[in-house]
């Protein structure tokens, strides 16, 4: 009964180590496939990342493309921008010449002037109302008289033909000598004072006539000063519109100075040569920036998708493994059941064992 029963246990403890042996070799199949599984993950997560470094290359050479063109549409417009804007301040310049070299009055300095030889006009023509005439009609043969009027030097009188009046306008004086007969004296009597004013008026308006004309190169002698005034007057009024025109659109180009813009250029085109410079030559990307912006945009799509997919690996590499370590766990804890050779000593083990000895 006792060898029986110790049998017993030889064969539970047998049937149990050939149980736990074939539950380890599952188990060691089912971790083996568990880490092919999550090695295939791992690769097919690096794949993906491959994949994404080289399309986020790929992407970078088109924005260094598209950045490169930007530049250069940049540089162009700027290049223009300066040369219209130094064009534009000659014009501006040249205009401003023509105003410092052909000065000209304002409306009002004008009007001032106009009514200046107006009223120079009335005052010549109150002198002539207030004058003496004084008429000689000498007879045939007479001897030509001398006249001296309002102290002026003495002069012979050209006769004309007999019978031919001469007419004189005389102000203050005049002397009349007659070889052979005299002199006679002609003076205005208390109406001077008047006479005076007048001409003191005409004098003043006369002076300040010709002071205005100066600053524009004139001379009050000139009995086309006022219409030559009007002529730079209107020459200014043509160009002031167009100077104004040409200062806005030199500001609008150049708000800052033709130096400022000037600079602009300069900083776009070591920019331009950096980006030369840094930028690997890419034949296989296509030249239009439209073509560009659509590649660009398609290219931030797939990795948008690649990225999603790393992440969904990643994942699938998170929930595998645990279950991978559990796997190994079990496995180990499996293998550390007692060997067959490591079963407690019986009669019957003796006997098999004794009887393969023989063989």
């Amino acid at each position: 009964e006792r060898r029986a029963d110790t049998d017993q246990r030889v064969l539970d403890a047998t049937q149990a180590a050939q149980a736990a042996s074939q539950e380890v070799e599952e188990k060691t199949r089912q971790l083996n496939a568990a880490e092919n599984t999550l090695r295939e993950l791992r690769r097919k997560a690096q794949t993906f990342r491959d994949a994404g470094r080289e399309m986020q290359n790929r992407r970078d050479k088109v924005s260094n493309r598209l950045q490169r063109l930007a530049l250069q549409t940049q540089l162009t417009d700027a290049r223009a921008s300066l040369e219209r804007a130094e064009q534009v301040a000659a014009e501006l310049e040249e205009l401003k010449r023509l105003a410092r070299a052909h000065p000209a009055p304002d409306l009002g300095t004008l009007q001032k002037l106009e009514e200046n030889r107006t009223r120079a006009a009335q005052l010549r023509a109150d002198l002539e109302a207030a004058a003496i005439a004084l008429t000689l009609t000498p007879d045939a043969g007479a001897p030509a008289p001398q006249l001296a009027i309002d102290g002026a030097a003495w002069r012979e009188v050209e006769l004309p033909a007999a019978g031919t009046p001469l007419e004189h306008l005389v102000r203050r004086r005049a002397e009349i000598a007659i070889p052979g007969w005299g002199r006679i004296e002609l003076t205005r009597g208390s109406d001077a004072r008047s006479l005076d004013q007048i001409e003191a008026d005409l004098n003043q308006g006369e002076r300040a006539f010709a002071d205005a004309l100066a600053p524009y190169g004139l001379a009050a002698s000139d009995p086309a000063a006022l219409d030559k005034l009007r002529g730079l007057a209107a020459d200014k009024r043509v160009r002031e519109p167009e100077l104004k025109r040409k200062q806005e659109e030199t500001n609008r180009l150049g708000p800052q100075g033709l130096d400022r813009c000037r600079q602009e250029v300069a900083r776009l085109e070591n920019l331009l040569l950096a980006s030369d410079s840094a930028s690997a030559p890419s034949d296989d990307l296509p030249p239009a920036v439209d073509e560009l912006q659509r590649l660009a945009a398609r290219l931030k799509e797939e990795i948008g998708g690649n990225d999603q997919s790393i992440r969904d690996v990643e994942k699938q590499i998170e929930t595998s493994r645990p279950i991978s370590t559990v796997l190994r766990w079990d496995s180990g804890s499996r293998r550390r059941l007692p060997r067959r050779d490591m079963l407690p000593s019986t009669p019957r083990r003796q006997s098999s064992a004794a009887n393969s000895n023989a063989c």
